[in-house]
């Protein structure tokens, strides 16, 4: 005898219990960052995630049966630090992220782009690089929804 609810979406909710996970471990990898828990050297497996110093140290099923956005968020959270988007794209196809893209520079990209515009990012975009909303804890939002650099706006300002 099956349990499963007919009207129930399990997918959906599996999906949505693993982007929740995936948004727990990047702010727990965070605040290890904020107290200076996650150094340089650190490098395996600490508490269930796993710490990237080089590209080298992906292990090629990292990104499995992973959307790119997670996996983006996955490998930043392990990097510990902000990446470019070729850096994340390098880094995706190393550790076994499998998509159907023609350019996946162009797809990680845009996707980035566009999640970095939502009311609440999951993703931010500091000069060319790539990083996580609770690594810059300055931020403020910008009047189009997402996070911009007080630096930026500073500049418009002069530039006007």
């Amino acid at each position: 005898m099956s349990t499963a609810h007919p009207s129930i979406d399990y997918e959906a909710v599996l999906a949505d219990l693993e982007d929740k996970r995936t948004a727990i471990e990047n702010a727990i990898a965070g605040v290890r960052q904020i107290l200076g828990q996650a150094g340089a050297s650190n490098l395996g497996h600490v508490s269930g995630s796993f710490t990237v110093t080089t590209e080298d140290a992906i292990p090629s099923d990292f990104f499995f049966k992973m959307s790119i956005f997670d996996a983006v968020k996955k490998y930043l959270g392990a990097a510990k630090g902000p990446r470019s988007t070729m850096q994340i794209v390098e880094a995706l196809e190393k550790g076994g992220l499998t998509h159907a893209s023609k350019d996946i520079r162009k797809t990680v990209s845009t996707i980035l782009n566009q999640k970095a515009k939502e009311d609440v990012p999951e993703i931010v975009k500091i000069k060319k690089k790539w990083g996580l909303p609770a690594w810059y804890p300055g931020m403020r939002k910008n009047k189009k929804g997402g996070l911009d650099q007080v630096m930026d706006d500073l500049k418009e300002e002069l530039s006007s």
